[in-house]
């Protein structure tokens, strides 16, 4: 994990960049004033609409457990079927809503109610600029962008988003 030096007008980039979960430093986010982690599901946490979390993923997070107060699930999937995965990791979900959804602020207000905690005592950990940190850098949380787990859907591949991104790191960062 690299942390970021940002320009003024970078609301699009993270503080840190990660080539995956695993490669997260939670040490690194403590000593920055993490108390708690909001994790990505989709092309974060699992591929795309996944519910089999990788054992080597489960591993590594439950030994980086002790670095933060608390987790949960914050995730747009609209299925219900996140229970998996918040059981694999003893980690709640952070609902999301017709309208409270990555990057909107109430949705973001709900995951800092849910740890009632101060937003930078958080750390927003997601593959999209958009919806996890724009959305996190927002709300004053610390950010994490790890890059995408598998495929995306057809959704994002019809609009090019990681194109977008690509295109918006490279000004952002120059």
């Amino acid at each position: 994990m690299r942390e970021v030096s940002r320009k003024s007008d970078s609301s699009f980039i993270p503080d840190f960049m990660a080539k995956s979960l695993i490669d997260v430093d939670f040490r690194v986010l403590k000593e920055r004033g993490v108390r708690y982690v909001a994790i990505d599901a989709d092309s974060t946490l699992v591929p795309y609409r996944s519910t089999k979390l990788d054992p080597k993923v489960k591993q590594f997070l439950h030994k980086q457990r002790r670095y933060i107060k608390d987790w949960c699930i914050a995730s747009n999937r609209v299925t219900n079927n996140l229970h998996i995965l918040s059981k694999a990791l003893h980690a709640p979900v952070v609902p999301t809503g017709i309208i409270a959804r990555k990057p909107r602020q109430r949705y973001f207000q709900r995951i800092i109610k849910h740890f009632d905690a101060s937003p930078g005592e958080i750390a927003m950990v997601g593959d999209k600029l958009l919806a996890d940190i724009w959305g996190g850098n927002r709300a004053g949380m610390v950010t994490v962008w790890v890059e995408q787990l598998g495929d995306d859907g057809l959704h994002d591949r019809l609009i090019r988003v990681r194109d977008w991104e690509q295109r918006m790191i490279n000004k952002r960062l120059k």
